[in-house]
């Protein structure tokens, strides 16, 4: 039989008096050593045998001191009497299970934890719960993926549960080097590999790879060479547009009008927004099959202009560009029909044309999604700050509208994608750079690394005071607080890696000591 508690550590007790059912004061008894992350419990106070668990969140010591002591520690004499030391410790509630065979058995959802929110005893016995009873209080009974180890023992693992995850999107935030990209590229891993082998499902994932590290070796033998494709985004060509002054601006650049004030331009517009079509391409075959006959039937004056404009334009468009481009209408049947698709920015020096890209491609799976109910995709964006800042902050495109639009973009799809069928999940080294609409939204499940000043206030403002202690967080540590777990309060976690990105070798140091 489980032995609920197992053994007995301390007494609730408040030196103000008074006692909450939410945050616990107890006196640790002598040879009982507790650590911030430790679950204990007590027994609730109206129901038999329930257990009550707690998080630990601080340990302080209580010391009681006489006058002379420091006077003896600055002559080098401290008086050293460990009697007279009472370690305590803090603990914020987790809550408690109702049916407790239910929770023995390890059949637990999240919605089963409730709160206690009547009197607790003073002088409560505390205890250590065993730890059958701490891996079945963690472990949701639904599919879920396995993230690291928590602190202190290292003993447990920390769960995510798939559904939620995928109903509410992910939030990772962490300083260069702190082991965020490893954490992302991990559940992405741990994610496909939940569906595809034990589901038996076939996921869809788009990864938006600033800098060209998310094709790990363990990824794609993961999911097969046959179901993994990496595209730069320089191969992808803007010829198919679905916003009609986006796309006004371009074709008028391309028929070469120096000004847009003139009538020809003029008429170029209004034969755009007259055209019945949802889909435009940026092509002269496309211009002169659908947009001519407008323009020669309603503004007759200036077709002779724009055909002049046209015959140059085809004979520039006929030289090509030097090799096969895709069509966005391309990607977006890769996407549908692979299990990765893999988007890599590293080597573009044109960020105008990628935004516009990225915009296009994220609206088509957005669209796609709602119109085809067979269909879903998680999108991972990494260095998301770039792509939706808050308003001032950077973007990689010099155009301000071309990233508004893709901001606009993102937003829509983390407030109203995941119950649509795309999920966003967000990798950031700044998340006080990133729009507060994307943070508050993927904050419901955040996997905090390292990170210092303005942006571990940001992170602060999501996880509560408790975040300050991420910076004391070594390589691979993180504390996450998700909604998606069934533990609710933040707790620390060594992130357990199953894959790892590609060098890129970029830095300054690997070219100092590169022998090519």
């Amino acid at each position: 039989m489980v032995e609920i508690f197992e053994k007995k550590i301390g007494y609730i007790f408040s030196e103000s008096g008074l006692y909450e059912p939410h945050m616990i004061t107890f006196t640790v008894e002598v040879g009982e050593k507790i650590e911030i992350g430790d679950i204990i419990c007590i027994r609730h106070p109206s129901k038999n045998n329930i257990p009550v668990f707690y998080q630990v969140v601080e340990v302080p010591v209580r010391r009681k001191a006489r006058d002379y002591e420091e006077d003896l520690a600055r002559l080098g004499q401290p008086l050293i009497d460990e009697s007279r030391n009472y370690p305590r410790a803090r603990a914020k509630q987790i809550g408690y299970v109702e049916d407790l065979d239910k929770l023995l058995r390890g059949e637990t959802s999240i919605d089963d934890l409730v709160m206690l929110i009547e009197h607790i005893k003073p002088l409560s016995e505390v205890y250590r719960p065993s730890d059958e009873v701490i891996e079945s209080l963690l472990k949701p009974n639904e599919p879920s993926i396995e993230v690291g180890l928590i602190y202190p023992n290292w003993k447990h693992t920390y769960y995510l549960s798939l559904p939620r995850l995928m109903r509410q999107g992910l939030l990772v935030v962490g300083g260069v080097g702190t082991g965020k990209t490893t954490t992302m590229i991990t559940l992405i891993y741990r994610v496909v590999d939940k569906i595809l082998n034990e589901l038996e499902g076939k996921p869809h994932v788009l990864i938006i790879d600033k800098d060209g590290e998310y094709g790990s070796r363990e990824l794609i033998e993961l999911v097969g060479r046959d179901n993994y494709i990496h595209i730069y985004i320089d191969d992808i060509s803007e010829t198919e547009y679905l916003d009609r002054k986006l796309y006004v601006s371009q074709l008028i650049s391309k028929l070469g009008f120096p000004d847009l004030r003139s009538k020809p331009a003029k008429a170029v517009q209004r034969a755009v927004m007259e055209y019945g079509g949802d889909r435009l391409e940026l092509t002269p075959e496309f211009f002169e099959k659908e947009i001519l006959p407008i323009i020669k039937s309603k503004h007759r004056d200036s077709y002779s202009d724009i055909v002049w404009r046209l015959n140059i334009w085809k004979k520039e468009h006929s030289g090509g560009s030097g090799g096969l481009k895709l069509a966005l209408s391309d990607v977006l049947k890769y996407i549908k029909e692979y299990v990765i698709v893999h988007i890599d920015l590293s080597t573009t020096r044109d960020f105008n044309h990628a935004y516009r890209v990225l915009d296009s491609i994220l609206y088509l799976v957005y669209n796609e999604a709602l119109n085809d109910p067979g269909f879903g995709c998680i999108v991972a964006i990494d260095e998301a700050h770039l792509y939706a800042p808050e308003r001032g902050g950077i973007s990689l495109a010099s155009d301000e509208e071309i990233s508004k639009k893709l901001r606009n973009t993102i937003h829509l799809i983390a407030t109203t994608g995941p119950r649509n069928g795309v999920t966003l999940f967000i990798a950031t080294q700044r998340p006080s750079l990133i729009s507060k609409t994307i943070t508050t939204q993927m904050g419901q499940n955040i996997i905090a690394h390292r990170v210092e000043d303005v942006d571990l206030e940001r992170v602060e403002e999501i996880m509560g005071e408790i975040a300050h202690r991420v910076t004391v967080l070594p390589r691979g540590w993180a504390m996450i607080k998700a909604l998606a777990s069934k533990i609710r309060e933040p707790l620390i976690v060594k992130i357990k890696a199953k894959t790892y990105p590609t060098s890129t070798g970029k830095t300054a140091y690997d070219r100092f000591i590169s022998k090519t």
